[in-house]
């Protein structure tokens, strides 16, 4: 599991759902997601929005060793 630490790029409020608040709820649903796999691994992408792949290639590579190596 990656998960981001910047705010979405770009969102604006919409009426009674502030961007803010969509960026807090994204990251409790983080948290709630890796209660659910509790041995899967959760990278923290710091400093990167919602395209890790751009901002962090090299972490996006460590992910997919870590999932190669579960598997064999």
């Amino acid at each position: 599991m990656l998960t981001k630490t910047e705010p979405f790029a770009g969102l604006s409020d919409l009426p009674g759902l502030p961007a803010s608040l969509l960026n807090d709820e994204y990251q409790r649903a983080q948290g709630s997601f890796v209660t659910l796999a509790p041995t899967t691994p959760h990278l923290i992408a710091t400093g990167s929005g919602h395209y890790i792949q751009f901002s962090q290639p090299d972490l996006i590579t460590h992910a997919a060793e870590l999932v190669l190596d579960r598997v064999r």
